[in-house]
Order: C-alpha cells, then sequence, then structure tokens
C-alpha cells in the first residue's frame, strides 16, 4: 500500500505546483494579453489621428465625428485594458510595477485629449468644412466660424493639461523601450500644443479681421512679374477692399502710379536699407518693393493710399501676376472690360504684355484685379480649386501678407507669407539673394535665373565658409539687361570677394542691414549672354545652424535653387 500512498503524494505535490504556477503565471498572462490589446489599441488610436490630419488637408471636415467615435473607443479600450485591479495590483512589483504605471498614465493621457480636446471639435465640425470659410454672395458667415472657438479654446486646454500630464511620468525607473515612447509621446504633444494654440489664435483673430468688432480697410497689391523686385514683382496696381460684419466690396482699383505722397513719411527704414535701395525706400512703394523687407513695402504703400485718399489701412496684401493666375484657376474664366477674357493658363501673360503702352497696360491690370476680386467675394469657384491655388500661392511664395496692428503683425511674422528673414541661425541659416530690374524696361521676363549654395568643402582654397554662385541668362536678340543683384549674408557672416565672369558690375554699393553683411551688384547682361556672380561668404560670430536655406524672388517662372551636399 506504500506506492500508491507515494503516487498520491506525488499527484499533490504535482497539483499543488501547477496551481501555484497558474497564480503566479495567469495574471502574468493576464496583464500580457492586456498590454498587448492595450498596445494594439493606442496604434489604432495614432492611426486615427493621420486620419484626422488627413480629412482636415482634404476638406473632409464632416468625416471628423466618424473618426473621433473610432478614436473614442479604441482610448476607451485602452484605459480599461490598463486600469483593473490586477494590473494596478501589479504596478507594485519591482522592476516591473513602474512601467505598468507609466503605461497607463498614457492611456490615460491620451484618453483625456480625445475626450476633452477631439470631441468638442468633432462636435462642431460636423457641418463645418472650408467652404464655410469662402465668401457668398459678398458675405462671410462669421457666426458659423465664431462657433467653433469655444471648440478650439477647448481643444487648446485639453492638450495643455496632457502635455502636463506626460512631463510628469516617472520614467525614472522604466525600461529603455517605455522611456523612449514616452519621449516621443511628449514631443508630439509639445507640437500638438503649439499647433493648438495658433489655431486658437487664428480662431481669434479671424471674425474680428472680417470685422466683427469694427470696419477693416485692406489693400490688395498685384505685383508685375515682368519687373524684378525684391520679394516678388514691382506693384502695378493696388485695390481696397473693405470688410464689415463678414460683409466684402471692393471700393476701386488704381494703377500704383495714381498713387502719391503728400506728407512726410511715416515709415523707418535703417541706415543700411538707404545705403543699398536710396532714400526713397521708406516712402516709395516701388522703391521699398525692392527690399526682402515685406512689412517696409507694405507700410510705404498704406502710406501712400492714406496720403492720397485718405482711407484708414489695416493691412496689405500682395499677389503676385502669377498668384493671380491661380486664382483665375480656382474662379474660373474672367471677362475684361476690354473684352479680353484671363483663365487660369493666360493670366498672367495677358498682365505682362510688353507690347502695349504703359498706360493701357496700368489700366489691364487694374481691370482685372477688380474683376477677379470681385469673382472672388461672389463666391464663384469651387472650395478645392481654393485649396489647390493657396497652396501654389504659399509654396510659390507669391503671396506676401502684413497687417498695421502689432498685435496681429506679430503673429503673421511668424507664418510663410511674411516676407520677412530671420533674425538669427539657431532654426536655419538663411541666405538671401534678391533680384531687381534696373532700368525700367520690363525686361524680367527675358531673364533666366538660378542660384547655388556651395559649402566650403567644395571650395577649400577660398578659405570661406560658403559660396553663392548667381547665374543670369539673357534671351534678348539685341541690347543689354540690367539687373541688381542684392545679396544678403547669414546673420553675421561677412563677405570674403566676389567675382563676376560673362558680364560686368557697373555699380556697386555694400553695407549692414539687420546683422547681414549686404551687398548690390548692378550687372549688365549681354544679350544671348549668361552672367556668373559668385560671391564668398565667411562665418562669423553666430554658429550656422545645419540646416540651410535660400530665399529669393518670386519671378516670373520659379528661380532654380541647388544646395551642394559636399563632403
Amino acid at each position: 500500500m506504500a506506492e500508491p500512498r507515494a503516487k498520491s503524494a506525488r499527484s499533490v505535490k504535482r497539483w499543488i505546483f501547477y496551481g501555484l504556477a497558474f497564480v503566479v503565471l495567469a495574471p502574468l498572462l493576464w496583464l500580457g494579453v492586456r498590454a498587448f490589446v492595450a498596445y494594439d489599441a493606442l496604434i489604432n488610436a495614432q492611426a486615427d489621428v493621420g486620419s484626422a490630419k488627413e480629412a482636415i488637408a482634404s476638406n473632409s471636415l464632416i468625416a471628423l465625428p466618424a473618426i473621433y467615435d473610432d478614436m473614442n473607443d479604441e482610448t476607451s479600450l485602452a484605459v480599461s485594458m490598463t486600469s483593473d485591479p490586477v494590473w494596478l495590483g501589479a504596478e507594485h512589483i519591482p522592476v516591473l510595477g513602474p512601467n505598468l504605471t507609466a503605461v497607463r498614465e498614457v492611456a490615460s493621457t491620451i484618453r483625456g485629449v480625445v475626450v476633452d480636446g477631439v470631441g468638442p471639435v468633432a462636435g462642431e465640425a460636423g457641418d463645418f468644412s472650408l467652404a464655410s470659410m469662402r465668401p457668398e454672395h459678398g458675405r462671410i458667415d462669421l457666426d458659423r466660424i465664431e462657433s467653433l472657438i469655444p471648440a478650439v479654446d477647448s481643444a487648446s486646454a485639453a492638450l495643455s493639461a496632457a502635455e502636463k500630464s506626460a512631463n510628469d511620468i516617472d520614467t525614472s525607473q522604466t525600461l529603455p523601450p517605455v522611456t523612449h515612447a514616452i519621449e516621443a509621446f511628449r514631443a508630439q504633444l509639445a507640437g500638438a500644443v503649439t499647433s493648438a494654440e495658433s489655431a486658437k489664435r487664428v480662431m481669434l483673430m479671424i471674425p474680428v479681421a472680417l470685422g466683427s468688432d469694427e470696419p477693416r480697410n485692406y489693400l490688395v497689391v498685384l505685383a508685375d512679374n515682368a519687373q524684378d523686385r525684391g520679394n516678388s514683382g514691382a506693384p502695378s496696381s493696388v485695390a481696397l477692399v473693405t470688410v464689415d460684419d463678414g460683409s466684402l466690396r471692393v471700393v476701386r482699383s488704381v494703377p500704383t502710379s495714381a498713387l502719391h505722397a503728400t506728407g512726410p513719411s511715416g515709415v523707418a527704414a535703417t541706415p543700411g536699407e538707404t545705403e543699398i535701395y536710396g532714400p526713397s525706400v521708406a516712402h516709395s512703394p516701388n522703391a521699398a518693393s525692392a527690399t526682402p523687407d515685406y512689412p517696409l513695402a507694405a507700410a510705404a504703400m498704406a502710406q501712400s493710399w492714406q496720403q492720397t485718399f485718405h482711407n484708414r489701412v489695416d493691412g496689405v496684401l500682395t499677389v503676385d501676376s502669377t498668384g493671380l493666375e491661380f486664382l483665375v484657376g480656382a474662379t474660373g474664366k474672367v471677362e475684361l472690360a476690354n473684352g479680353a477674357t484671363i483663365t487660369g493658363s493666360n493670366t498672367a501673360e495677358l498682365l505682362q504684355n510688353e507690347k502695349l503702352a504703359s498706360g493701357k497696360l496700368a489700366a489691364l491690370q487694374s481691370d482685372a484685379l477688380e474683376r477677379v476680386l470681385g469673382r472672388i467675394i461672389d463666391g464663384a469657384g469651387t472650395t478645392p480649386g481654393y485649396v489647390r491655388a493657396a497652396g501654389q500661392l504659399v509654396n510659390e511664395k507669391r503671396v506676401l501678407l502684413w497687417g498695421a496692428r502689432a498685435r496681429e503683425q506679430k503673429f503673421i511674422a511668424g507664418s510663410p507669407i511674411a516676407g520677412v528673414l530671420s533674425t538669427d541661425n539657431s532654426a536655419v541659416t538663411t541666405y538671401g539673394v534678391f533680384f531687381t530690374e534696373a532700368d525700367g524696361n520690363r525686361l524680367s521676363t527675358s531673364l533666366a535665373t538660378s542660384v547655388d549654395l556651395l559649402p566650403t568643402a567644395c571650395n577649400p582654397s577660398s578659405g570661406a565658409k560658403s559660396s553663392l554662385k548667381i547665374s543670369l541668362s539673357s534671351a534678348r536678340s539685341s541690347g543689354t539687361i540690367v539687373e541688381d543683384v542684392v545679396v544678403y549674408s547669414p546673420v553675421r557672416f561677412t563677405a570674403t570677394s566676389h567675382q563676376v565672369v560673362g558680364g560686368r558690375v557697373v555699380d556697386f554699393a555694400k553695407s549692414s542691414i539687420d546683422k547681414r553683411t549686404v551687398q548690390r551688384f548692378r550687372i549688365e547682361v549681354p544679350a544671348k549672354g549668361t552672367v556668373i556672380l559668385t560671391v564668398r561668404l565667411a562665418e562669423g560670430a553666430d554658429s550656422a545652424s545645419a540646416i540651410s536655406e535660400v530665399r529669393t524672388t518670386s519671378r516670373w517662372t520659379v528661380t532654380p535653387l541647388t544646395i551642394a551636399p559636399c563632403s
């Protein structure tokens, strides 16, 4: 009988072992399954965020409520998977516990963003689209825009709270993969908070800018690409648009030659700007437009208008003739007073017709500007067409904006349509190469340009930190083209030397503007000839960012820019 008792004892021990193993392993298995489900839910929620961004970019805001429902389900599941008693108890286990706590807190934080941030916006966005921002029969519905403000404010507050919660998550004892994931999550939240704050400021500013508090007066300037000028082309026509509680009206459109200054200049130019561009840069819109400092040019335009027509000016928007063509592509063809028709493919060419006498061309440009603005205000065209045109305008830098009020201008200054150069090299090292037609013959469309930025290793013998190689090629069969090339060094860089091949410099000026070395070369480009200007620069006191960019004039055709990678 001893052997059966021994077997029975072994069987009991085996079951005790199995029982203990189950007691130990079952919770771990349970945790593993729940962690996997929570992870999968969070990944799906992240994909839904991408879908939300896509919906906004493609003008499908009506899809946001359905996307929010998915995000709501996924984050709710993630929270439930990481907050049951087994999970909470396991958070006290050495090594494993701090990681479980961190994952639970991440899930809870994301859940808060979805419920308090995305939810209110999705609730308001169901019947809202970019079409709601367009004028219809001369008016933009400000009530619809203002109805979104509380939701955007809630989203901004939710993201700020989430950022604080994420920063409070203790990662001192978490494993490296968990730590890195949380650091990435914090970085994403920081970017989202900045974007939300920006969106909040925009939503608050739009109704005011559209005359919710008081009527506003805005100038819309047409820049002629047949004459290179600083950021864009020479200002040829200007229209006054009034906005009162969302209602828009074109008051008048005139050639810029109709403007004149009747009083002292209230616009300040630096001594360097005066030295490079001449004494009239502070009060002549045409002279001021030669600078890449759009606020200076816009303020000079506003002052000239105010002194001519005695209207207060609240802001200035400039679009060049190529940009106007993009807008006509959105509105549909526009019939002009002289019987001509402009379309999304012929506007720029027609408005730069060098065969027309200057007076007739100025009248044609002024009429085209007024009629295109009228079509936009009346609601002509399609929303996708305007979205496409806006993308082209911004990407090719064919639209610039300035606000007369300091608060609004401060916001504009951080945007890609501000027309200003960076004040330091911390984020990006910015070089500037700007073209201005110097002889007034409107021959810029006959000039092809290109700019190459060559790092120092490309010129090891020069001792310079970088070189700019600027090419100008004339398509004219006779005569010369006289063009000013103005080179702005990065902040605190110095110019070491320059060389011209294929043409000659007939005038040269050098000064300092906003801690940048600025050189103006007036160059004669012979018929069918190519001139190569090379400017060598040395790094100064401010260390340069590893990221470099070249800003240049938005010309008739886009200037090819090359930033050469040198080892």
